[in-house]
């Protein structure tokens, strides 16, 4: 079950772009800090901190996405099972 979910998660089943939830001035003063960020760790640990990252927020958000699937299948069980 995990692999078809996992699929879900990823997109395959995903009829909504997904947006970074900023304001173009924040975008802007994000890019601002990362560039500043990059001028004193270097362009190297930028891009493995970025990936590091990404991975971690991946990992949250697919938890996240599996309590709220079992939670509908729980739902739905709940009302399809007589009383």
């Amino acid at each position: 079950m995990d692999d078809i979910l996992y699929q879900l998660f990823l997109g395959d089943y995903d009829p909504t772009p997904r947006t970074s939830g900023l304001s173009p001035e924040e975008g802007e003063e994000l890019q601002n800090i990362y560039q500043k960020m990059q001028r004193v760790l270097g362009v190297e640990e930028m891009d493995r901190w970025f990936g590091l990252e990404a991975d971690r927020a991946q990992r949250i958000e697919y938890q996240y996405f599996r309590a709220g699937f079992r939670l509908g299948a729980r739902l739905t069980q709940e009302r399809l099972t007589p009383a």
